[in-house]
């Protein structure tokens, strides 16, 4: 196999030749769009209109927030053209400003701001001082030619053009609310996480409802965890399934695959039992295995008090959290406690840092959900010590497989990791484990995720519980 390279260990850091260009041209498009908006209607027509336009594009057709500037930046096009095509006519000149030299040197000004902007991190605050900037350079021009009094006097404001105070009352708000969706990247991670919670809001929403759900604290070496039961029906004592999220070891919560967890819970008939180990960079390999390993010896005590069958324990998790499963079956293995449990779910699942020029090519680019600079960025925040990669309990494609139980791998074909699951079934079989693989046409990474609108999730999550009722059986 041609690789891509190790994305932990000798994977690109992040530099800005690296990353500069995306995120200059997220930024650039976030100013392009609302500027064309406010420039095309004028702005406070133009300011009132975008919001309700964003928070639909953003909240109910799930844009982000590049997809909403692409979108007004789209659709202002022509009527931004036909502002300047007005100006150069000396017909319709949107900003009221009538002398060339002013006009250009305003123009100037907006440049300058926006090339500053687009290499500095995104805030409200910062987009905020952006406009006021901006209306203050308005205010300058036009202060230039008719006075300051008439440049944000009520002629103006009624007529609809644009005068500073109107620009920056309409600019500011939307602009502020583009900066709260992007650009990720260059987000902090506690505000990655806000965000991520934010956006994943509506595809936890609905679903099975459970006979109960209870939230609990387990101790571990590495402080308390938070843990979330699900149980569908009052039939006891059930099997259950450890559920660990996937979110790169960076990302995500119990919250954010509730969902995901009650449909497992309700197709299978089972108590799920999700663990929100903390998450990365913060704390490096091996902190989440750890945690992880203390849930399962805490539950193995605690079961019959929750109505779970101690002896049919299931581990399993999507992306990162599949990473961890194995591991933790792995683990287990070798402390002579495989038989622990007895069946592992691991879905899109991440096993090595390597991945193929191949796979790359095809999946790694931004229309997919997983894109190659994420994964290596992720592999980063996990691990520690430079020894870490090679270590089988963080990279489970270097392990031996041998006495592993039962695995089922849920495949997206259309994922940057759909190779790492055939590679990890082939191996499994070789190494005499009972091994089941299901590859969904057309899938990308996360896909279970939209299973409130997608047949393809419904039947993934079906084919997933099917095979835990049986396996545990």
């Amino acid at each position: 196999m041609n690789d891509a390279g190790d994305a932990a260990a000798t994977g690109p850091e992040p530099s800005a030749a690296t990353d500069l260009p995306r995120a200059t041209r997220n930024r650039i498009l976030m100013y392009l769009g609302a500027l064309t908006l406010m420039v095309a209607f004028g702005a406070p027509f133009g300011g009132l209109i975008s919001l309700p336009v964003t928070y639909f594009l953003k909240n109910r057709l799930h844009f982000t927030a590049v997809q909403v500037s692409e979108f007004l930046l789209i659709t202002g096009a022509p009527l931004y053209f036909s502002a300047l095509w007005g100006f150069v006519r000396d017909s319709w000149n949107p900003f009221g400003i009538r002398d060339r030299g002013y006009m250009i040197l305003f123009g100037f000004i907006c440049a300058a701001v926006y090339v500053i902007a687009a290499f500095v991190p995104v805030t409200p605050i910062g987009l905020a001082g952006a406009m006021i900037l901006l209306s203050a350079a308005f205010m300058f021009v036009h202060a230039g030619q008719v006075g300051l009094a008439a440049s944000i006097g009520r002629q103006h404001v009624m007529s609809g053009q644009i005068s500073a105070l109107w620009y920056a009352v309409s600019s500011i708000p939307l602009l502020a609310a583009y900066a709260a969706g992007g650009p990720f990247d260059q987000l902090s991670f506690p505000e990655q996480r806000q965000l991520a919670e934010r956006v994943r809001t509506p595809w936890r929403q609905g679903g099975p409802a459970m006979a109960r759900t209870e939230n609990l604290v387990v101790e571990t070496p590495h402080g308390p965890v938070r843990v979330r039961l699900h149980d569908p029906s009052p039939r006891s004592p059930k099997p259950v399934l450890i559920y660990l999220h996937g979110g790169g070891w960076t990302l995500f919560s119990l919250d954010t695959h509730d969902r995901v967890m009650r449909e497992y819970a309700a197709a299978a008939d089972m108590v799920v039992v999700g663990v929100d180990y903390t998450l990365s960079p913060e704390a490096k390999f091996p902190v989440a295995l750890e945690q992880v390993e203390a849930v399962i010896a805490w539950l193995r005590g605690a079961a019959a008090g929750h109505g779970i069958d101690a002896g049919r324990i299931a581990i399993g998790g999507d992306s990162a959290g599949a990473c961890l499963s194995m591991a933790t079956a792995l683990k287990l293995r070798d402390l002579d406690e495989g038989g622990l449990i007895k069946a592992l779910l691991a879905i899109y699942p991440v096993f090595d840092t390597r991945v193929s020029d191949e796979a790359a090519r095809r999946y790694g680019g931004d229309r997919y959900m997983l894109t190659t600079a994420e994964l290596a960025g992720f592999w980063r925040n996990y691990l520690g010590a430079p020894a870490d990669a090679d270590n089988p309990l963080a990279r489970p494609m270097l392990a031996n497989l041998a006495g592993l139980p039962p695995t089922c791998l849920t495949i997206a074909e259309c994922d940057i990791l759909a190779e790492q699951g055939l590679a990890m079934a082939e191996r499994l079989g070789a190494a005499g484990v009972e091994v089941r693989s299901d590859v969904y046409a057309g899938a990308t990474h996360s896909f279970l995720e939209a299973v409130s609108i997608a047949s393809v999730a419904r039947k993934a999550i079906d084919d997933g519980a099917a095979w835990l009722r049986d396996t545990l059986a």
